[in-house]
């Protein structure tokens, strides 16, 4: 992953500096390159296929569900009530 990462500029980062992650990546950047096509040729290639990472980002996807949880949930409730307020103001 350090190997792929180092092809967009991205920089490891100490241990000491108290972030979780091991690396610092320029997302944007990341993004931009993204919207290119992508070939058969990569596709297959070995070094983007990674069984291992589906069950990291699947982790860190229940993590994330789990800590924000109630932000949602208050944040679909308070748009409720918008538009509620909407329709009965005649807005909607």
């Amino acid at each position: 992953m350090m190997k792929v990462l180092k092809n967009f500029g991205c920089i490891q980062i100490p241990e000491h500096d108290g972030f979780k992650s091991y690396t610092e990546a320029d997302l944007y950047m990341i993004w931009e390159y993204a919207n290119t096509w992508y070939t058969e040729t990569e596709c297959n290639d070995p070094i983007f296929n990674n069984p291992e990472a589906d069950i990291i980002l699947q982790k860190m996807i229940e993590e994330n569900r789990k800590g924000y949880e109630k932000y949602w949930v208050n944040m679909e409730e308070r748009r409720r009530k918008e538009i509620e307020e909407e329709r009965a103001a005649g807005k909607r």
